[in-house]
């Protein structure tokens, strides 16, 4: 007698073992084949060439759960599961939110505006007398030449 075991939830797609997520959590996002009845290759869920309908399995926190890719490219299926895989990811979360942060705000600082800033952290970290007093003549010469008239004209970096 052979004993034919039940197939889960999850499908058996050929793909590398996935690796922890930076918090620790294991984050799995793999595509699959659901094929029809008459499809030839239909005891295999990893075939790619058919014109069946592409699935997405994720496990993620313990829970697994399968959705459809609404495609039936292989390949329009696996940028999908790129997508998802991509916005599970804690790194790229943490720099889509700072280029959020940063999309509002111009890179380009005026150079007097960035001295003053610097000038007040130094007096706000309590440096030295002479210190703060270096900084500042350093600092402060080549801004008056340039507020001078017939000066170089230098406005930002």
């Amino acid at each position: 007698m052979q004993l034919k075991a039940e197939s889960s939830a999850a499908p058996q797609a050929a793909v590398t073992a996935p690796e922890p997520s930076v918090d620790g959590t294991l984050v799995t996002v793999k595509v699959y084949t659901r094929h029809t009845r008459t499809s030839p290759k239909r005891d295999r869920s990893d075939w790619a060439r058919c014109n069946c309908v592409k699935w997405l399995y994720i496990y993620r926190d313990g829970k697994d759960k399968s959705i459809s890719a609404k495609t039936r490219s292989w390949e329009r299926a696996q940028q999908k599961a790129r997508e998802i895989r991509d916005s599970l990811d804690p790194i790229k979360q943490l720099q889509r939110r700072l280029e959020a942060k940063t999309d509002g705000r111009s890179s380009d600082v005026e150079v007097g505006v960035a001295v003053e800033q610097f000038i007040a952290e130094v007096d706000r970290l309590n440096r030295a007398e002479a210190t703060c007093a270096k900084y500042k003549l350093t600092l402060g010469r080549p801004f008056e030449m340039v507020r001078c008239p017939g000066g170089p004209g230098l406005v930002s970096v």
